[in-house]
């Protein structure tokens, strides 16, 4: 394939994924904003309704109130963050629990809680537990498949920006090496499994079914289906890659067009993570896309490092290639770190009581790892400087093991990203 007609290529199906995935901007989670009766107050009987406004647009479909076990009749009044909630007969003994779930109409995240009403001047205040799941719910829907798909797809960014960015980089070589090419490959299947199955799990949230009609309907439907058409574009990227082998890395068109594929998957993947509930939305952007991009090339230069390099065991190349790839890993780090501090300070800083949250609980878990991923960063570095000053008693032994813990920890780190991803800041 030409160059000019890869970039041509390109460009109008980066135009077309755009065009698609950015009809509406990403936003908060659908929080309940405010009741009518108000939360918590006393009613002389049981109401015949009850009206609940959500802080933003609920999805066509997505809002589940129940009494109990039973699922209460809800119709959207005016517009898709009102609803009146048929509420005759529900009330149990001198008090009425609702426990509602909603699906966001432009990211498809799930928030759900539970309000309570005392009927009755002696009444207790009644309990109500928090629903995590609507009745019927089928299997990709759930959480746990949620937060799963989301991770795969940031292992696919990683693999597939980090890698690219390593063989342009770090090691031209290894573009013609069978086991990095594979990993190119791997990587573009990855991405598109996680769009098919976030695609699907957010069909599953809002209708209980699989049926696409509907979500396509709703901003985050339309997202995740551009997500799916960029990694079918970074797959013509990678099959361009694979035709023409090493030449093609110097070739400017190529570069370009493999940076616009990337850049492109950054800002849909970051579309529907929390950056744009920091207090400068635009700032928050642009630090989420730096975040996830700087993350990219470290975690996939690892993957590199780890699956295709490391088991070459031949020194001379080591001696090269472990080097260049410390100094990008460290400019790398320093912008995971930047942005990172900037993103926490702005997302949690509106949030009264944040870290009692479960949002705070996996963010400390992924700090952790992160801290913990960083010191055998340091150890690397540590046998690339003996090697560097000429000390070569230090064996492959200590670099792979090295490098391989580093590899494991930076996983975790993505598994709590792709879990933070699909949690509300305020829960």
């Amino acid at each position: 394939m030409k160059t000019r007609s890869l970039l041509a290529i390109v460009l109008l199906a980066l135009a077309l994924a755009l065009g698609v995935g950015t009809a509406a901007p990403a936003s908060a989670h659908a929080e309940l904003d405010w009741t009518v009766p108000s939360v918590n107050t006393t009613l002389k009987s049981c109401p015949s309704h009850v009206i609940m406004h959500f802080t933003e647009a609920v999805a066509s479909g997505g809002l589940t109130v129940m009494a109990g076990t039973k699922a209460l009749l809800a119709q959207a009044a005016v517009d898709n963050e009102t609803f009146v909630v048929a509420t005759a007969g529900r009330c149990g003994t001198h008090a009425l629990a609702l426990q509602w779930r909603t699906v966001s109409a432009d990211d498809g995240h799930i928030a759900s809680g539970s309000v309570s009403y005392k009927i009755g001047a002696t009444a207790s205040p009644a309990t109500a537990a928090r629903v995590l799941a609507s009745p019927g719910t089928p299997l990709l829907g759930s959480q746990p498949a949620i937060v799963t798909f989301r991770t795969l797809g940031y292992l696919a960014l990683a693999a597939f920006i980090g890698g690219l960015t390593f063989l342009c980089l770090v090691w031209p070589a290894g573009a013609e090496v069978v086991s990095s090419r594979r990993l190119l490959v791997v990587a573009v299947l990855m991405g598109v499994l996680s769009s098919i199955g976030q695609l699907f799990g957010a069909a599953a949230q809002t209708t209980s079914s699989y049926d696409l009609s509907g979500v396509l309907d709703q901003a985050f439907g339309r997202e995740y289906a551009a997500m799916g058409l960029l990694w079918l574009l970074a797959g013509v990227v990678v099959v361009d890659l694979l035709q023409r082998g090493r030449p093609v890395l110097e070739r400017f068109g190529w570069r370009f067009a493999a940076a616009l594929v990337g850049a492109g998957l950054v800002f849909m993947e970051g579309r529907s993570a929390h950056a744009v509930q920091a207090s400068d939305s635009g700032w928050g952007t642009v630090s989420d896309f730096l975040h996830i991009t700087s993350m990219s090339i470290w975690v996939g230069g690892l993957f590199m490092l780890v699956a295709c390099v490391l088991p070459r065991r031949q020194l001379l190349e080591l001696d090269t290639v472990v080097p260049r790839f410390s100094t990008l890993a460290q400019i790398a780090v320093i912008g995971v770190v930047a942005s990172g501090l900037f993103l926490v300070c702005e997302i949690i800083a509106p949030i009264p009581d944040f870290w009692d949250t479960r949002y705070a609980r996996v963010l400390a878990i992924k700090l952790i790892v992160l801290s913990t991923a960083l010191l055998a960063a340091l150890f690397s570095k540590r046998w690339v400087d003996r090697r560097t000053e000429g000390r070569r008693s230090t064996g492959v032994r200590a670099i792979v093991l090295s490098i391989g813990a580093e590899t494991v920890l930076a996983l975790g780190v993505l598994a709590a990203a792709g879990t933070l991803a699909t949690t509300s800041p305020g829960l």
